[in-house]
């Protein structure tokens, strides 16, 4: 996808969060960026700090408040009758596309994270990114005429939790549950909390990962000097993957603004 330039990735940004252009000295949030699943970066350390740097410098610039996920079992009760929702978050694996489960989907306050990772990517893809999802498993019991009022409460309950009180509405899970013969319908936000971004390292799209030389070639690694001409801009690349994870073209919230062919988010340029 076309790399997007500093400024554009904060204004972009702005539409789903409270974001200065002046680096704030404080209630930045933390894009934690993890490598777990990945073997290329850590052979390349000039190319892993444009990622970090890509991730902290768009984090410096938001300032919406994210409340912890200090929890991710959370229990709905009426009466003598209670709903247990236990989550997790999923991701995609950003060295093999499998799907991942993070569990327990627990974050501290104003910290997001990000798996990071390479892959073989066709055509002129130079990343792709994108955020993570919810899953869980429900439990619970006793009287058929509370089971409304119990899973009503362990939905709401969910909704703050995961919504973590800003920044966009990533997603939605929905469905029911039934005790005895009462069914129960849920129906949950979740906001922005970890996701996935991967760069391409087959430049000659002939299926392999090309060697250092290639790669060379092909990517401007240094985010501290000028991007030298016919090479792409990793820490570019990163700020518009980074923000794809974030809720930017992914998102509920992001949605929710689009008419037709046209976006109405208020600091579109």
């Amino acid at each position: 996808m076309p790399c997007s330039t500093r400024v554009t990735a904060r204004l972009m940004a702005a539409a789903l969060f409270s974001v200065v252009l002046i680096i704030p000295s404080a209630s930045a949030v933390t894009i934690q960026l993890d490598f777990t699943h990945d073997a290329y970066f850590a052979t390349n350390p000039t190319a892993r700090n444009a990622l970090l740097a890509a991730a902290a410098d768009l984090g410096n610039a938001i300032v919406t408040p994210l409340a912890a996920i200090d929890n991710d079992v959370v229990t709905g009760t009426n009466g003598g009758t209670t709903a247990e929702f236990d989550w997790w978050f999923n991701y995609t694996n950003p060295s093999t596309g499998a799907s991942e489960t993070f569990d327990p989907a627990m974050l501290p306050s104003d910290v997001v994270m990000m798996f990071v990772g390479v892959r073989n990517l066709s055509g002129a893809t130079l990343g792709q990114g994108g955020p993570g999802s919810v899953g869980f498993s429900l439990s619970g019991g006793g009287s058929e005429s509370e089971w409304l009022g119990a899973v009503a409460s362990a939905d709401s309950q969910s909704d703050t939790l995961l919504l973590r009180g800003g920044g966009p509405t990533i997603g939605s899970i929905s469905g029911s549950t039934t005790l005895g013969s009462t069914t129960a319908a849920y129906s949950v936000d979740y906001g922005a909390s970890l996701g996935n971004l991967w760069f391409d390292v087959d430049s000659d799209n002939d299926g392999l990962q090309d060697d250092a030389v290639a790669l060379d070639a092909y990517w401007h690694f240094d985010h501290t000097s000028p991007v030298t001409p016919g090479k792409s801009d990793l820490y570019s690349v990163a700020l518009h993957e980074l923000m794809h994870g974030l809720g930017v073209g992914t998102s509920d919230s992001w949605d929710s603004l689009l008419s037709g062919a046209n976006w109405l988010g208020p600091e579109a340029v």
